[in-house]
């Protein structure tokens, strides 16, 4: 299950001060980490604070941060798995993602790229149990109350204005023909 999205930081606060005060989550970076990194991973339980959300330092959707998000009365697990190619052969990294929290879901927020371009993001589950579609329903409608569905995607109202002020609706990457954005007419 995929929710796809365009969305400013101003679209994205109103949804997640729903959904904060609403249920209790926690989140943390979804990606890889050596023993050490995640030993030291941070978990939050906000990303009200998060300065970067609704922007991206990325103009490729795929390569935005993502974060796994959990209800707070689970722990996040991580999976260790050993490295058979690149730097580091033969030791272990450290998965924080999906596959060993099954009653989780990952959030992509992305959002504004170099003022002109507005990257996609999505909320979504691998999971087919039933915390993690609860989650997933919970957080998405939490997220696009109020955003307007446009050919199976979800603009927020702020990214509406600036889709209409010529800012592009990035679908896979900023480099992209426009032909392929995400066109509101």
């Amino acid at each position: 299950m995929d929710t796809k999205i365009f969305a400013t930081r101003s679209d994205l606060m109103v949804g997640l001060e729903r959904i904060e005060s609403q249920k209790d989550l926690h989140y943390a970076i979804a990606g890889l980490y050596t023993k050490d990194e995640v030993i030291e991973l941070e978990i939050l339980d906000s990303l009200l604070n998060v300065k970067g959300i609704g922007y991206t330092i990325s103009s490729q959707y795929i390569a935005g941060t993502q974060f796994l998000v959990v209800e707070s009365k689970y722990k996040i697990k991580t999976e260790k798995i050993k490295q058979i190619k690149g730097v580091h052969k033969g030791k272990y990294l450290y998965n924080v993602g999906p596959l060993k929290n099954s009653h989780s879901i990952i959030f992509l927020p992305n959002g504004i790229y170099q003022d002109n371009y507005l990257v996609r993001g999505s909320i979504g589950t691998v999971s087919e149990s039933k915390k993690s579609i609860e989650l997933y329903n919970f957080f998405s409608k939490g997220i696009i109350k109020g955003f307007t569905k446009i050919k199976g995607w979800y603009v927020g109202p702020e990214a509406m204005k600036f889709a209409e002020s010529g800012v592009r609706l990035i679908t896979m990457h900023a480099q992209q023909s426009p032909e392929y954005d995400l066109s509101i007419d």
